[in-house]
């Protein structure tokens, strides 16, 4: 397997937080790791009876069966910074979020923005799911 001795697994964690987009200063962070015992022979197979594997590669991530492409982020959207805060706060608080007003005010545009933000950093494994309800006139037609 792929850094089946100690030492090579050791290296090969080191350069995954060195290479890893959501560790700020991967390289720092990692010159703080400590193989232990120091004195010990780290060139022993960790798991010896496993098969032997040259590369490995992670699994995809699982494809939501419900999700499409969003609908293009607005390009100038200017100003609503404090709206789409609160509408990515509220996703990752509670998942499931409406945003509701009067025609015509930008609730569509700050929820398109939120929803964009999140998908872009991969907050969500399975991905984001838009509901288009701007087109419901009465309660019934969002059932």
């Amino acid at each position: 397997a792929v850094g089946e001795k100690v030492r090579a697994a050791f290296d090969i964690g080191k350069q995954a937080v060195v290479n890893a987009p959501s560790v700020p200063a991967g390289e720092r962070e990692a010159a703080t790791f400590l193989l232990l015992p120091p004195d010990a022979p780290h060139d022993e197979a960790i798991l010896p009876n496993l098969t032997h594997v040259d590369r490995w590669e992670p699994p995809a991530p699982p494809r939501s069966t419900l999700a499409g492409p969003l609908p293009t982020a607005p390009e100038a959207f200017l100003g609503r910074n404090v709206e789409t805060y609160r509408a990515v706060s509220a996703v990752l608080d509670r998942r499931l979020v409406s945003v509701v007003g009067p025609r015509g005010i930008g609730k569509s545009a700050v929820a398109l923005a939120a929803l964009d933000f999140l998908v872009q950093r991969h907050y969500f494994s399975d991905g984001v799911l838009y509901v288009d309800a701007s087109l419901a006139t009465e309660p019934a037609h969002l059932a």
